[in-house]
């Protein structure tokens, strides 16, 4: 069995095709505006609120009530939208840093932001755990 590339450049040429294309890039580009709004959002509120008032609130929205809420309807654990954005915020803003005091088994990516080590553990599945300036664990998902 043979592919034959004329017949399949002609199909991606075709302007069906290269209309779905473009709706695509568009969707994907409105999602990108979307996200960089957000950002921008993100970076002004920890200018205004400092990011200790932020980490509280995250650390109780992730507490053990909300652990056992998810394990009872059946799914692990998530971030919400606000550590998502704030984790994004970190990763597109900064760059991994090496910290040979933070677990290294399965770390994917670590960073330090504003007295914080945002990591990302990955193996069988992926999840996410913040470390204080002491190194201590203080919100894992």
């Amino acid at each position: 069995m043979s592919l034959n590339l004329d017949k399949w450049k002609e199909m991606l040429d075709s302007p069906e095709v290269q209309a779905r294309m473009d709706a695509w890039a568009k969707l994907e580009k409105e999602k990108q505006d979307v996200l960089e709004a957000r950002l921008v959002k993100v970076e002004k509120y920890l200018n205004e609120n400092g990011i200790d008032e932020l980490m509280s609130r995250l650390i109780k929205e992730h507490g053990e009530e909300y652990s056992d809420k998810c394990y009872k309807k059946g799914y692990e654990p998530y971030p919400n939208n606000k550590l998502k954005l704030l984790y994004s915020f970190v990763e597109e803003n900064y760059s991994p840093i090496h910290n040979d005091l933070i677990p290294q088994d399965f770390l994917s990516s670590c960073y330090f932001f504003k007295g914080y080590w945002f990591t990302v553990y990955c193996g069988q599945g992926c999840f996410s755990r913040i470390y204080n300036y002491k190194l201590e664990n203080i919100l894992q998902t």
